[in-house]
């Protein structure tokens, strides 16, 4: 059974320091918070200070009343989710000499009425929080990279001396949830941290004078529930503060599973990862905006030395200058935010012209790091399990749609907390869970799902309304079914097509389900729209949705949920060459596998487009030098390119290049943004495929990696 993490009140605290104490209790997970030296205004600092000298003078009575003994000062409430102490109250009230130590001011105030407790939390709880995250100061570490020197401060000596669970660099401040290591300082920790920091920012910034402001902010974490509290504290600061994503660096490489051990994120019992996270044990190094190369499998973390030469990983090098596409280490899923902006703005238009509402499906691509930017746009999430709807939750906000063929009772009773709308796939399941959803108390708005009988889909495996599917209600299934309750139909019958066979859809369920439109409230007509594929005919959708709405007039939402519109044509899979083998033709063996990086080119099956480019610079479409894969025989060299599972089928195809391919060429495959991550298994244990993003400016930063404890974990 593994040491509990949390803190232990019966067992002995290491304190330091009087003024400001700080407390260690062994492995027990401290949460730190510091900030720069010009975070907080004298006169924010000054006022605060004085409010609450002045509440606390009102309302804590004087020692001989029978009321508590006078506060020291100390670090026990930090900031949020709890508050330090006024320096200026505690100076007044300072201890006798002789005498035992003073309670702090979380001791104190959990002696008073819950609600004059509750008082002091609301009046200056938020007011802290306001202030630092109003961005005072020249808040430097919007820089990313200066924010890129503090994350290599941080990851210097994890595994080392201490475990890093969740940490954020905000604009002008850091908090840090961690585990120290035996034998490991907390204070020593913090200050090598500010110190080397400093140092580094300093110099390139070419500025001197201190960086931050003296002393730091510790908690002991109590529970589980003070845990989860920090947690989403930590991972949603950026949030809150309103934050793009290239103004913080916010990573969570570990959590605590159900048992109480330190894992890694997303690991066995562990909490959906709510940002961009790197998990503990994989030796890929989280990138900051600027990114710098992952530390490799077999070298101790913080090790300096230089890697020996392996394709597939970037040099040690990049560390100071930041990471550019042809050193992304592969096998990596890229995604380009210029391209998932041009997206977007598409989208922005439909939602213009028609004032229909448009949702994310998680199923088809939920690369949370880049949800900053889509829900600018986009009015929430669909998903399709619990998980997914989590995600959504957590991770997205807005509306959180939840559709599956069937749920159980335990996620139903899951759904009800993460969800707005819950569409059904039988009136079985209505009947079943229509008293749930009405005695929770919850606003859940509840429709179902039909099926238009109206087939445009080219590929049987992903036709919704191929003879026999169990997706969706026939008409005739209605009949003489009461609807109470629920309030819209959902149909989604589409798969990768344009607008022409939407149109013929919606004829289709006017003219079947005529007598049902005018009972409903709104209206979702799911996904598999190409809306952003460059010959999609956007004007017959909005002429489509329009003239829906002026028919029905009652229906006062229409929802749209085109995943794979939302990062069609926005990412790229590159691979590199390990090994060339002869049997008939020339066979090039990569890092990526088609059986574990992209199965729906097997399931479908298809032939994703290819190409060679020795100046990519992380684009989602190739460059005018670029040498595109043709069909076998059109160019000079043949070539068949396939996985290194043991998989005899692990075989992504056949195309022809200007030159030959060798050991260390890489491949780029296009449009693998959707429906790939989500798909991505680790058959034979092959390494995930690492996560990179374009960022708009052109430079590339590592957004996860994943190792040996994603593969374990995902086993027993």
């Amino acid at each position: 059974m593994p040491a509990s993490p949390f803190l232990d009140p019966c067992a002995d605290i290491d304190r330091r320091g009087s003024d400001l104490p700080h407390w260690q209790q062994g492995a027990t997970l401290c949460f730190v918070t510091w900030r720069l030296a010009d975070s907080l205004p004298q006169a924010v600092l000054d006022e605060l200070e004085e409010k609450k000298a002045t509440w606390l003078a009102a309302h804590v009575p004087q020692p001989g009343a029978g009321a508590p003994s006078p506060l020291t000062t100390g670090s026990r409430g930090a900031l949020a989710p709890e508050l330090s102490v006024s320096p200026r109250y505690a100076n007044e009230r300072q201890s006798v000499p002789g005498t035992k130590s003073p309670p702090t001011l979380q001791e104190t105030l959990r002696r008073l009425p819950p609600e004059t407790s509750a008082e002091y939390y609301r009046l200056f709880t938020a007011k802290e929080e306001a202030a630092l995250d109003a961005s005072h100061g020249a808040c430097l570490l919007c820089n990313p990279q200066y924010a890129s020197h503090v994350e290599a401060t941080l990851l210097h000596d994890d595994e080392i001396k201490y475990e890093l669970i969740a940490f954020t660099v905000m604009p002008n401040h850091v908090h840090v949830l961690f585990s120290l290591r035996p034998g490991t300082s907390l204070d020593q920790t913090v200050q090598s941290w500010k110190s080397a920091s400093a140092h580094a920012i300093n110099r390139q910034a070419k500025r001197s004078g201190p960086l931050w402001q003296p002393g730091y902010w510790d908690r002991l974490v109590r529970n589980r529930k003070h845990f989860n509290n920090v947690r989403a504290y930590i991972l949603d600061n950026p949030v809150r503060a309103h934050l793009p994503a290239s103004e913080h660096l916010t990573r969570e490489l570990r959590t605590v599973s159900d048992s109480g051990e330190i894992v890694s994120a997303g690991g066995e019992g562990a909490p959906v990862p709510m940002l961009a996270c790197v998990p503990a044990g994989s030796r890929g190094t989280p990138a900051p905006l600027l990114a710098h190369a992952p530390m490799l499998e077999g070298v101790p973390a913080g090790s300096r030395g230089a890697p020996a030469p392996d394709a597939s990983h970037a040099s040690d090098r990049l560390f100071e200058a930041g990471m550019t596409a042809p050193t992304i280490p592969t096998p990596a899923f890229v995604v380009d935010a210029a391209a998932l902006e041009r997206n977007l703005g598409i989208l922005a238009e439909v939602k213009r012209r028609t004032g229909c509402r448009i949702l994310l499906a998680l199923k088809a691509f939920s690369m949370y790091s880049v949800f900053p930017q889509m829900r600018r746009v986009l009015d929430g999430c669909c998903a399709s399990s619990v998980h997914e709807a989590r995600l959504g939750r957590e991770a997205f906000g807005g509306e959180i749609h939840a559709f599956a063929a069937a749920f159980s009772d335990s996620e139903m009773r899951e759904l009800v907390g993460l969800t707005d709308h819950i569409t059904l796939n039988s009136f079985a399941q209505w009947r079943q869970f229509q008293r749930v959803l009405s005695e929770t108390g919850a606003h859940i708005t509840c429709g179902l799902r039909i099926n238009p009988e109206h087939s445009e889909g080219h590929t049987e495996l992903y036709d919704p309304c191929a003879p026999g599917s169990r997706l969706g209600i026939l008409r005739a299934a209605f009949d003489g079914e009461p609807l109470g309750g629920l309030t819209g139909l959902h149909c989604h019958n589409l798969c990768e097509q344009g607008s022409e066979p939407f149109a013929r859809t919606v004829a289709t369920i006017e003219a079947k389900f005529s007598d049902l439109l005018p009972r409903l409230s709104w209206m979702n007509f799911g996904g598999g729209h190409h809306i952003t594929r460059s010959d999609y005919n956007l004007d017959l959708l909005c002429d489509t949705l329009n003239g829906f709405r002026q028919r029905h007039p009652n229906i006062n939402t229409i929802y749209l949920e085109p995943g794979e519109a939302c990062a069609l044509n926005a990412g790229t899979l590159v691979a590199t060459v390990l090994d060339v083998v002869e049997n008939g033709r020339p066979i090039a063996i990569l890092d990526a596998s088609c059986a574990c990086h992209m199965p729906d080119v097997m399931e479908m099956p298809y032939r994703p487009r290819v190409f060679r480019d020795a100046y990519w610079g992380g684009e989602a479409v190739p460059g005018p030098l670029a040498d595109c894969g043709a069909e076998p025989g059109e160019k000079p060299y043949t070539v068949r390119l396939a996985g290194a599972s043991c998989l005899a089928g692990d075989i992504i195809g056949d195309w022809s290049f200007d030159t030959p391919l060798k050991p260390g060429d890489r491949v780029i495959f296009e449009d693998m943004a959707h429906y790939t991550m989500v798909k991505t298994n680790t058959f034979n244990g092959i390494r995930l495929p690492h996560i990179a993003l374009r960022e708009t400016d052109g430079t590339a930063r590592l957004v996860r990696s994943f190792g040996y404890d994603d593969f374990k974990s995902r086993l027993s």
